[in-house]
């Protein structure tokens, strides 16, 4: 099973692995920032490589592991 990244929105890249269920958390979130997100600076490529991440499947679902500095931010299903 691979997994690729996609822009999401400025700033932020999504993993997608394996195949999504149909009911998925961002589907209940709060609608986005656009306005902010729009003023954000345009990234062409992640800061990431997918080559740096582990990704698992488990009983229980899907595990992405990756060395991080403590001054970094993540946003999603934690």
């Amino acid at each position: 099973m691979k997994g690729r990244i996609v822009l999401s929105g400025n700033g932020i890249w999504k993993i997608v692995y394996g195949q999504p269920e149909k009911m998925l958390p961002d589907q209940f979130k709060a609608a986005s920032k656009t306005a902010l997100l729009a003023a954000m600076s345009i990234e062409n490529a992640p800061a990431v490589s997918l080559s740096k991440i582990q990704l698992k499947k488990t009983a229980a679902g899907i595990t992405a592991e990756i060395d991080a500095a403590g001054d970094e931010r993540f946003y999603g299903g934690f």
